[in-house]
């Protein structure tokens, strides 16, 4: 399998290509699979020089969803120009469908390449989040922080260890997993869809993870999900209360994917 991906952002590409190898290359060994295939559109004439006898496949990770900030027009675009879409989320290949588009879907599994995060025994961090900055998530953190919460509470509200990173990746990004209880998943705008691959990485470290509720939820019990920003304090909370949050960390995202998809 031959897998080619932008230069931006390469850490997240590799790693997501990982993932790809370790689970979809067996039976598609001569394709060519493309990460984040709607920049790559001007690369696809090339591609099929060097590939003459290979499929092309665009492997769609982005929202087809109106409110993103990549338009479902470019990403049309994009599967006019391959062989083959691939795509993580089912309601992305419904969108594909009312274009006359047949995606096939493919889930953010388990890799064991992509175990490498060395967890401390007593994290200092509380609640780590990775993410772009964006009104939604900007006005969610500030409902967090100002949520209600009873009295015998205010020492484990107050005493809330937080933080946010932007762009990073890498050695940094695993030394602030490896120092954290729990990893937020909180998308970037309202109703957007779960996006497996932050909380697939962290599952495949053995991380507790408290994800914003979607209409899908591909992990099952392996997370815990939260609706509000009141419901996230709370739960924020709770599993920090007790070391509650250490349950989830003995899951095993390996078996769940077997069980699932396999």
């Amino acid at each position: 399998m031959y897998i080619h991906f932008p230069t931006i952002y390469s850490e997240l590409w590799t790693d997501l290509a990982e993932m790809v190898l370790s689970n979809y290359s067996e039976e598609n060994y001569n394709d060519c699979v493309l990460l984040c295939p709607h920049k790559l559109i001007s690369n696809i004439p090339y591609l099929r020089e060097i590939y003459p006898n290979t499929k092309i496949i665009g492997y769609n990770l982005e929202p087809v969803h109106e409110e993103h900030w990549i338009s479902i027009e470019w990403l049309t675009r994009m599967a006019k120009e391959v062989d083959e879409i691939w795509d993580y989320d089912k309601q992305n290949i419904e969108k594909w469908k009312a274009r006359g588009i047949s995606a096939k879907f493919k889930p953010i599994q388990y890799a064991k390449s992509l175990e490498r995060v060395t967890n401390l025994e007593e994290p200092d961090i509380d609640v780590l989040f990775v993410g772009t900055p964006t009104t939604y998530r900007g006005e969610y953190i500030s409902g967090l922080l100002t949520a209600p919460f009873l009295e015998n509470e205010i020492d484990l509200q107050s005493n809330l260890k937080i933080i946010s990173a932007y762009q990073i990746f890498g050695k940094l990004r695993d030394e602030l997993i490896g120092r954290s209880k729990i990893i937020l998943n909180l998308g970037p705008y309202k109703d957007t869809r779960q996006q497996q691959a932050r909380v697939a990485y962290a599952l495949n470290n053995r991380k507790c993870v408290l994800s914003e509720k979607t209409e899908f939820n591909y992990f099952d019990d392996l997370i815990v999900e939260f609706e509000t920003p009141t419901d996230l304090a709370a739960k924020m909370r709770y599993l920090v209360k007790d070391d509650n949050w250490k349950q989830y960390t003995n899951k095993s995202f390996e078996e769940y994917c077997k069980r699932k998809y396999k």
